[in-house]
């Protein structure tokens, strides 16, 4: 069987696919299989370059912008995060300067109990025939709606105010 053979030179002027052919040639590729592949496949196969290139083209676009998509939107997360850090440490702190107002303000609304102790406030409560518990809650309870609070959350500052109270209240 006789092979007949024939010899086309060509020139490549895109300096892209300069490198590519000498980097796919240096890693031992065989430049003129490979042309005769793509002709091939070009001329008889279903290879449309045409079609082809427009589609891996499209494909580059749609690739490419979902890579700047991702990145931006790590990004977008990193500063949201970082916004949130932020206002959380800020109601955080806000929270515990008030929390701190609060319990300051029941310290001198206790300030007897403060100075004199709560053994005294105890005595007191009993010679004038009243539970030390209900002459606490009565206070504690007008200045939890003063203060518009709950009970329960008064209740919880008052203990962090006077620790004392503990026994009292529980």
């Amino acid at each position: 069987m006789v092979e007949l053979a024939h010899h086309y030179s060509f020139r490549v002027g895109n300096m892209k696919l300069i490198y590519a052919i000498e980097d796919f040639k240096s890693k031992g590729g065989n430049l003129s299989k490979l042309v005769v592949t793509l002709l091939e496949q070009y001329f008889f196969g279903d290879l449309d370059i045409k079609t082809a290139s427009k589609d891996l083209v499209e494909l580059r676009k749609i690739k490419n912008g979902l890579e700047e998509w991702i990145r931006k939107g790590k990004e977008y997360f990193s500063k949201v995060i970082e916004l949130e850090d932020r206002m959380l440490k800020k109601v955080e702190e806000e929270a515990a300067e008030q929390e701190k107002e609060l319990v300051d303000d029941l310290k001198n609304l206790f300030s007897e109990v403060i100075n004199e102790g709560v053994e005294s406030f105890i005595n007191t409560a009993q010679k004038i025939g009243r539970e030390p518990k209900d002459l606490i809650y009565v206070r504690l309870n007008d200045w939890a709606i003063r203060n518009n609070i709950s009970i329960v959350e008064a209740e919880r500052l008052l203990l962090k105010a006077i620790p004392e109270f503990e026994s009292i209240l529980r």
